[in-house]
């Protein structure tokens, strides 16, 4: 997290091992975007479509599937599936049947622009709550507004309402979370493609320039506790530090907080353990980096771009410090200072 600093701390143990997955089939709903800009939501009347692909003719289950996208200029459409991939190819059939609220319907697949697929139950993960749905959960935006812009969840240049914002105040830069302190949020994997853009234009209060090196994104998981204020005790989680200065830190803290009523100085907690720090690390601004977090026991693995970033074993990770455990909770993205920043393609799967 922003300004947060870390006592070095590296501890190893054994891995717990995971719990052993449900079996219950999780429930497929639909969002189903027309190109006429009409948005259909329901039960699909099928288990799976067929597509033909340059591996062949495919039958793919809707439960693997994350995103059905109409490629118009191609003539292709393309499948994002839960687990990150991607894959296109050419839909086989005429409609799309879903069982929606006034009955069924059945649009042609040349009428839809895009549709979302998001599965509750079986190994799905909590959705949370939240005024905004993405990627299969519910967010809180926190500081600034956000928006589902396309395929993306981004931050706004704008203040959330009522929210005490700046370096004299009570926060800056854009928060986005879900699952806050969920005790079934504990041994998953968040798949996603995350971007760090810059100060907007139209709104840099602290005058940052495009070149400032402290932009960066924090992935917070195993969030047990987070506050929107930093003068609010409570913020305890991992984090995953990914900085354009080319640096990155895994670490997490309990019950961080900047002491006073308002505004920012020196940061205390109860506790707080860096587990790995690496440089070299290339962010792309424009397209986004692919981040993988896996929490299986007290293991934790990242991978940045499809290679291994860290790999510990945090043997603390039940122990209890100022009240908080780390071994359960939902996800949060922050980013520093008055950068902007995305998420794309999210999914949480239970391990």
């Amino acid at each position: 997290m922003g300004m947060l600093l870390f006592a070095v701390i590296l501890s190893a143990a054994t891995v717990a091992v995971a719990g052993e997955p449900s079996e219950q089939k999780p429930t497929t709903r639909m969002t189903v975007t027309l190109v006429d800009g009409s948005r259909l939501v329901g039960t699909p009347g099928m288990d799976a479509i067929r597509i033909q692909t340059s591996l062949g003719m495919l039958a793919i289950g809707l439960d693997r599937i994350r995103e059905i996208v109409a490629q118009r200029k191609e003539g292709t459409t393309l499948l994002r599936f839960q687990n990150g991939d991607q894959l296109t190819g050419t839909l086989q059939g005429d409609s799309l049947p879903l069982h929606c609220i006034f009955g069924k319907a059945a649009p042609r697949w040349d009428q839809i622009e895009k549709a979302g697929i998001t599965l509750t139950g079986g190994k799905m993960l909590p959705p949370g709550e939240g005024p905004l749905e993405f990627g299969g959960v519910r967010w809180m935006p926190w500081r600034t507004m956000f928006e589902v812009r396309d395929d993306r969840l981004v931050s706004l240049p704008k203040v959330r309402p009522g929210f005490n914002y700046g370096h004299g105040g009570h926060g800056r830069g854009p928060i986005v979370a879900t699952n806050i302190g969920n005790d079934e949020w504990r041994d998953y994997r968040i798949d996603c493609e995350v971007g760090v853009g810059r100060a907007d234009p139209s709104w840099n209060p602290h005058g940052l320039s495009p070149a400032f090196p402290e932009r960066s994104v924090v992935i917070h998981f195993h969030v047990a506790d987070l506050k929107e204020s930093w003068n609010d005790t409570g913020t305890s989680t991992y984090s995953l530090l990914l900085g354009t200065n080319g640096k990155w830190s895994l670490g997490c803290c309990y019950n961080w907080h900047v002491p006073g009523i308002c505004g920012f100085r020196s940061v205390t907690s109860d506790g707080a353990r860096e587990l790995a720090t690496g440089e070299g690390i290339k962010l792309d601004e424009k397209n986004g980096n692919h981040v993988r977090i896996d929490v299986v026991g007290n293991r934790i693995q990242a991978w940045l771009d499809n290679q291994p970033l860290a790999d510990v074993v945090d043997s603390k990770m039940t122990d209890e410090v100022g009240g908080q455990r780390l071994d359960h909770g939902g996800v949060a993205f922050e980013w520093t200072w008055e950068c902007m920043g995305w998420i794309r393609n999210f999914s949480a799967t239970k391990l």
